[in-house]
């Protein structure tokens, strides 16, 4: 442990390390919860992952954008359109036979587009504990948010505490995924109602935005997390203040590097919504969200690093 302190000094990932060993603090008391929960839930659990994945299903979009492939030379490009219908369908039929990390673009392409039956369909397919540590990392970010917005608090949560030690050492050293991380994290601690380790997540979200000196759509994400953490802590007031002024940030940056991202930060902004507690009667971790249905957005996580290969969706 010693040198691996001494490691992270070097890297500049001293004081990263300290907010993700202190925001860990209440684990024993989440794990024995979730002990509780687990057994009232594994049976429901296995039930629903033992049906097959119907990946044959197909809507009469589908087959729409699918003709308007074949009768045209168009080709969808993720750099300056981002995550479309278009290009979705494009990925697939030119990945006939994806690779795990072709099939884990699929699953980041469609819960950028809500397609959350495909996606979870897609990740019940996949065994996380044969991954490489990077896809695994990707993993637990789309199951993380594919739980988080259908509404399912209890698997969220028994996802991030099962996936906790390995995602935050992992991200101490490699940072792809680590404010989607954060930002699933504040998520998560705020649906279990602890929002004093949700506020130390997006505090972090802040801090490595700071030190690795992001000028990119990223360097808006914490105040969007802030303003989900406002709603689901009733803080009415101050969430649609933060959200107004947000708004306006997201209007007048200057810094984006494709179109699309604009787009994505509103659509990111205006899904907070879906969060206000006040608005939600018995609204409790022992009770699931409502499911959450809201139209389909052609925005989505690009990479922070700005390279031309095709981003993971992570940021």
């Amino acid at each position: 442990m010693q040198g691996l302190i001494m490691l992270l000094a070097v890297l500049g990932f001293a004081p990263l390390f300290c907010i993700l060993k202190a925001v860990g603090k209440n684990r024993e008391r989440m794990d024995s919860e979730l002990q509780e929960r687990h057994q009232r839930n594994l049976q429901n659990l296995q039930n629903s992952m033992t049906h097959t994945a119907d990946l044959s299903m197909r809507s009469e979009l589908d087959q729409i954008v699918d003709g308007a492939l074949r009768t045209s030379d168009y080709t969808p490009d993720f750099e300056k359109e981002g995550p479309t219908e278009a290009y979705l369908r494009y990925f697939q039929a030119t990945h006939p036979c994806p690779h795990e990390d072709d099939h884990m673009t699929i699953v980041e392409l469609e819960l950028s587009l809500q397609h959350y039956m495909e996606a979870e369909q897609e990740l019940r397919l996949m065994v996380p504990d044969y991954m490489n540590y990077p896809l695994r990392m990707r993993y637990v970010n789309a199951l993380l948010k594919l739980y988080i917005m259908t509404g399912r608090t209890e698997l969220a949560l028994e996802v991030f505490t099962k996936y906790q030690d390995f995602s935050e050492q992992y991200l101490m050293t490699e940072s792809k995924g680590i404010l989607s991380y954060l930002d699933n994290a504040a998520t998560v601690t705020a649906l279990a109602g602890d929002f004093d380790e949700a506020e130390r997540y997006c505090e972090a979200m802040k801090y490595y935005i700071i030190q690795q000196n992001i000028t990119d759509m990223g360097y808006l994400l914490p105040y969007i997390t802030k303003v989900k953490l406002l709603f689901m802590e009733e803080k009415s007031v101050e969430a649609k203040t933060l959200f107004t002024e947000t708004k306006r940030q997201i209007q007048n940056f200057q810094s984006y590097r494709s179109a699309w991202n604009q787009t994505f930060l509103y659509d990111l902004l205006d899904q907070t919504r879906l969060f206000d507690a006040s608005a939600m009667p018995n609204s409790v971790l022992d009770e699931e969200m409502p499911e959450i249905v809201f139209p389909a957005s052609t925005a989505q996580e690009s990479k922070q690093d700005g390279s031309n290969e095709m981003p993971t969706l992570q940021i």
